[in-house]
């Protein structure tokens, strides 16, 4: 309330003091105020001059060093620093415009800034052009068609830089601005008042037209010396010649002089105490100014409050989040050192307090997980991977997901870790189940194998009875021939059969391959027929046989019913060089209804399945979980109705 009462007083006092000023005013020439204003112009002629000739000097250098900063791209990426530059230490004040013109003098590409100067024809002249096919430079005003609807307060100065390529005239590098707008043209809205131009212009009358305003300007600037002031009128008219290399030019710094005195000789007591009613406004402004502190102080404390309260509640809210999401989560150092963690991960250690432990001692693939923090160190995020996280008393099996974190502007490491060892159990009982279900297949068809080769040994024996003792080796050996395939076939079925867990083996990749597809082959409908060609050679793979005999006779289903169970499957091995070595591939190919784009995104996913009743959608995601199990990768080539490529990938094992 204060301070609008002050206002009000302030509003008040500075109405009458204008009415009154207004009724006493009187003017007459201050002789000792005019000479002080000729001494302070001489000093700002010179004090211009010199901060023109720094500002002309600096710019050029660096418009100079922009030319010859390599290419066409180098130097229009230079020209763009140089426009932040000259911003940044001058501001665009009026009108900038820099460019690159070819050696025809054609611009190709300019920046500007404020008001567009200077249309494309009217930059260069034939005098000007004569100068840069010569090699030299040009700093100077722009010519009269380019300023010619401009202000004639503005001062425009154009450089001019010739660009050189292997002693070729090569294009020029330019600079069109009004460069002394920071001197140029201010006003005090006050009673007392000036007004200050200034141009640049060539020292050389001849260069200009007899009734032109520099013309006049030059014939009176004659013989004086730099800084030197001449009245003309009201007009106090400066000159600050000087040379940049062999052109010469002239600032001009042009002063209207108004100098009005006036007293309140019909005010006596107004004249007697008139330091007092003057400085008044000052003392309540300053008044004004403390009020208004305060009141901004008191504003600026009620949202520091505020905020952090805001902040309070919000720290509130994101450690509730952080402790009840089911997932391990937990902050560290790269070198493994905890900072933080919920109360999930903290469970891990049994009552123990994880802060301040090393987290490499709770992860069992020690190595893999350094080079996961490394990546995450260096590109911010890692693609998630699988670890065994150990604790007191137990160990799970968790996908890691981490990114990289500012903490008190050092680097942090922030994992997710989402427990995987009830989908591994979950995987683990439908593996079985397939295994179950194929071997039931497999049964169903060991008793038409085993008549058949029943029915093969009664022959023979039959022909070993009727036949004299000398063919009795003969007829026992084809026997044995066929007891031999009979025992190959029941080993192949034992050992996918049977619980192979963790148990890998180091051998040629197609033998992995030819025994599954010996195996597939006995659970596909009798339509469907399988095509093996094998180029892979004698490469070696680390692999679990069951695991690989899975993974095919999924795939191998899968081919089947989008070939509505009927077609061929083409199951191929070949290697692939990467740059990161040699891998085995194993591609299984159908002609079937092939997978939709939509789709193609969710195949992997558990229980994602598009056979409504029939599917368990698990079948694709237990091919990639085993092919990432050996270290593999499974990549998918797919168009609705061409049909689809599955192709697994495995490192090469020495």
């Amino acid at each position: 309330m204060i301070r609008y009462f002050i206002l009000l007083i302030l509003a008040a006092f500075i109405f009458s003091s204008v009415g009154v000023a207004t009724l006493v005013y009187k003017g007459s020439t201050d002789v000792t105020q005019t000479q002080r204003d000729i001494d302070d112009a001489k000093a700002s002629v010179i004090l211009t001059g010199r901060f023109v000739e720094h500002l002309i000097n600096e710019r050029f250098e660096k418009l100079y060093s922009a030319a010859y900063a390599g290419d066409t791209t180098e130097i229009l990426r230079a020209l763009v620093s140089y426009t932040d530059f000259v911003a940044a230490a001058y501001g665009h004040r009026g009108a900038f415009t820099v460019g690159l013109m070819d050696s025809g003098f054609s611009v190709i590409n300019s920046i500007s800034s404020g008001t567009s100067v200077c249309p494309e024809g009217s930059i260069v002249n034939e005098e000007i052009a004569e100068r840069l096919l010569n090699g030299d430079f040009y700093v100077g005003p722009v010519l009269s068609e380019c300023a010619a609807e401009k202000d004639k307060g503005d001062a425009y100065l154009m450089f001019a830089v010739p660009v050189y390529n292997n002693n070729k005239f090569y294009g020029v590098v330019y600079e069109i601005s009004t460069i002394l707008d920071s001197v140029n043209s201010y006003k005090l809205l006050d009673y007392f008042s000036e007004e200050v131009s200034s141009r640049i212009i060539l020292d050389d009358a001849l260069h200009y037209k007899r009734d032109s305003e520099n013309y006049r300007l030059l014939q009176l600037k004659g013989s004086l010396p730099d800084g030197d002031i001449v009245r003309e009128g009201q007009k106090l008219i400066g000159f600050y010649s000087f040379y940049y290399g062999d052109i010469k030019l002239c600032l001009i710094y042009i002063r209207d002089n108004f100098v009005e005195s006036f007293s309140f000789d019909c005010c006596p007591w107004v004249e007697k105490n008139k330091l007092l009613v003057f400085s008044s406004p000052l003392i309540l402004l300053v008044i004004l100014a403390i009020l208004e502190m305060v009141h901004v102080n008191e504003k600026l404390g009620r949202e520091i409050r505020e905020r952090t309260e805001h902040l309070e509640s919000m720290q509130k809210r994101y450690q509730r989040l952080f402790e009840i999401i089911p997932e391990y989560i937990v902050l560290y150092r790269q070198d493994g050192e905890i900072i933080e963690c919920n109360g999930r991960f903290a469970q891990l250690l049994k009552g123990g307090n994880p802060i301040g432990a090393n987290i490499n001692f709770m992860i069992r693939e020690k190595k893999r997980f350094a080079k996961m923090v490394s990546v995450v160190v260096k590109k911010g995020s890692a693609v998630p991977a699988e670890f065994l996280l150990a604790g007191r008393m137990s160990q799970v099996s968790v996908s890691i997901h981490s990114c990289i974190v500012d903490l008190d502007d050092k680097p942090a490491i922030l994992s997710v870790m989402t427990d995987l060892t009830d989908y591994k159990k979950m995987q683990n009982t439908y593996y079985l189940a397939q295994k179950r279900e194929v071997v039931g297949t497999i049964a169903a068809g060991m008793v038409h194998d085993f008549s058949n080769i029943l029915q093969n040994i009664s022959l023979q024996y039959s022909l070993m009875e009727r036949s004299d003792a000398d063919s009795h080796k003969e007829h026992m050996a084809k026997i044995k021939t066929i007891l031999d395939g009979a025992n190959k076939y029941l080993t192949s079925v034992l050992s996918y059969t049977k619980d192979t867990k963790d148990r890998y083996e180091i051998k040629s990749g197609r033998e992995f391959v030819r025994n599954a597809v010996e195996m597939v082959e006995s659970v596909l409908p009798a339509d469907v027929l399988v095509e093996y060609v094998d180029a892979a050679g004698d490469i070696k793979i680390k692999a679990m046989q069951a695991k690989i005999t899975q993974a095919l006779i999924n795939l191998c289903q899968n081919a089947s019913d989008a070939m509505g169970g009927k077609g061929i499957i083409y199951v191929s091995t070949y290697v692939e060089k990467k740059p990161f070595g040699h891998f085995f591939c194993l591609s299984v190919k159908d002609s079937g209804v092939g997978i939709p784009p939509d789709v193609m995104d969710h195949i992997y996913k558990p229980f994602f399945t598009t056979k409504s009743e029939r599917g368990t959608g698990l079948g694709l995601a237990t091919v990639k979980q085993i092919t990432l199990d050996m270290g593999g990768f499974i990549d998918v080539n797919s168009k609705s109705g061409e049909g689809t490529e599955f192709i697994l990938m495995f490192s090469e094992s020495k």
